[in-house]
This record gives structure tokens, C-alpha cells and sequence, in this order.
């Protein structure tokens, strides 16, 4: 039998098992929010990260892992945001530019 959105269309009745007449449109039902963040823009080149990761883990464990998982870059991601979000809080307020602390210099004054 075909159905039409919002056609009345006999269903069994979960209970009793008896057909009733109800009516209901297949549209998909909306997924459960996940705990998974979306990634709409970030901070590292996923492509070279995930290079360099290969590269220190084949390195350090040869032939052992072959592969870097969306979790893992989206952790370093994460990591990397935390870290300059620290480093710039900490910057002096003075001058126009974020400098390293290793470069920063006081002025001299002679």
C-alpha cells in the first residue's frame, strides 16, 4: 500500500496488537546530539600535523602505527588553542606586537 505524508495509514497498536488509524508523515527523526565537536574551522593544517605525528611515532615505535585519528588531531587542536590562549594573557600589555619571552628585551637604558 502507498503512503502519503499526512495520509491516514492503519498501525498496529503496540499493546493490543489491534490496527488504529493515525496519521503520520515520514520525515526522519532528529539525531541525538552528540558530545562530538564539529569541526567548522581550526587552528592547525590537520594535513602537516598528522604528517609529523606518523613521522615521530615511526621514530619512536617503528612500523607500529600507521594511522592518526580525527580524535587525536582534534585533542592537539585543542591543545595548541589553550596554549595561545595562555601565551597571550601572559604577554605584556606594552607595544603592538606578541613577541616570544625568549626575544623579549628590556630597554636599555643608558
Amino acid at each position: 500500500m502507498e503512503s502519503y505524508a499526512g495520509t491516514p495509514q492503519p498501525v498496529a497498536n503496540r499493546q493490543s496488537g489491534t490496527p488504529i488509524l493515525t496519521t503520520q508523515t515520514h520525515q526522519p527523526q532528529p539525531m541525538e546530539p552528540t558530545k562530538k565537536r564539529v569541526r567548522s574551522c581550526t587552528i592547525i593544517n590537520r594535513a602537516q600535523v598528522k604528517e609529523f605525528a606518523l613521522q615521530v611515532a615511526h621514530r619512536n615505535y617503528p612500523g607500529r602505527f600507521t594511522r592518526v585519528g580525527s580524535c587525536f588531531l582534534d585533542e592537539f587542536a585543542e591543545e595548541v588553542e589553550r596554549l595561545l590562549v595562555a601565551k597571550v594573557k601572559r604577554h605584556p600589555t606594552r607595544g603592538k606586537t606578541l613577541l616570544s619571552s625568549f626575544t623579549r628585551t628590556e630597554p636599555d637604558i643608558s
